[in-house]
């Protein structure tokens, strides 16, 4: 016969769910801190750099900002575009077809006619490229960062976006 008497409930054990738990908030507040450390980090970055610019505008100088861009066409990969988009201007779209180079040639004139013109004055030209984009060959960008490093490096007061290792 069975036995009729109170039953005890089963006891639950609940040491381990806690130790989880306590681990999982350990873990959430560990993220908080490194994210917390590289906001902090990223604010002092950017008051750096906003007083450099403060300091650029403030000895009235103008800047000038010079966009070159050379896309391709997915389908035909030998036919590509080399586009500069001047700040005060209109937009230069030189060819380069497979093997023809005649286009870097024509940036490279027109580059330094501008960095040329703007020479000797207060002015700040700035060349940005849209550097380690998908869109753009890498023998392409070689060579325009190259041609970019030669005209900043002939004019002082010519800088290019990005570093210098990209050439590299």
């Amino acid at each position: 016969m069975r036995r009729k008497g109170k039953r005890t409930p089963p006891a639950v054990d609940l040491t381990s769910l806690l130790d989880v738990i306590f681990i999982v908030l350990m873990v959430v507040m560990a993220a908080q801190v490194s994210k917390t450390e590289a906001a902090e980090k990223s604010g002092a970055e950017l008051q750096d750099t906003k007083e450099l610019y403060q300091n650029v505008i403030n000895a009235d100088n103008s800047i000038y900002i010079v966009s070159v861009t050379a896309p391709y066409d997915e389908e035909n990969v030998h036919k590509r575009q080399i586009r500069i988009l001047p700040e005060d201007g209109e937009e230069q779209t030189y060819d380069l077809d497979g093997t023809d180079t005649r286009g870097y040639g024509q940036l490279e004139e027109y580059l330094e006619g501008y960095a040329a013109e703007h020479d000797g004055s207060d002015d700040i030209v700035i060349f940005a490229m849209n550097s380690g984009s998908d869109r753009i060959l890498y023998r392409d960008e070689k060579q325009i960062v190259q041609i970019l490093l030669d005209i900043s490096g002939a004019h002082e007061n010519v800088f290019i976006n990005g570093t210098p290792d990209e050439v590299e």
